[in-house]
């Protein structure tokens, strides 16, 4: 399954809005097999089953849209971090 995760200049987490670079992480069988980065997420191009976003406010209309489904990680900040909340079900969905 593709993760999405908008990240700020030091690779943490943040607003959609606020994102200078898009994380895509592969997972396979609750291990992560790849971790791309890309300048916006129009430049990937597959299918996002899940974006994390930093909180409940942030704009996720568009990937609901699309079919993803939404998740808050409200006290993770980093890809790792957050790659291991998912794995444990500690995200929140909305």
């Amino acid at each position: 399954m593709n993760i999405a995760i908008p990240l700020d200049e030091n690779d943490d987490i943040c607003s959609i809005n606020d994102a200078r670079v898009w994380a895509f992480a592969l997972l396979e069988n609750g291990e992560t097999k790849e971790i791309k980065r890309f300048e916006s997420r129009d430049k990937f191009d597959g299918f996002v089953d899940f974006v994390v976003v930093k909180d409940r406010n942030d704009e996720f209309d568009d990937f609901l849209d699309e079919g993803s489904d939404v998740l808050v990680a409200p006290f993770q900040k980093s890809v790792e971090d957050i790659l291991e909340a998912f794995v444990f079900r500690e995200l929140y969905q909305l």
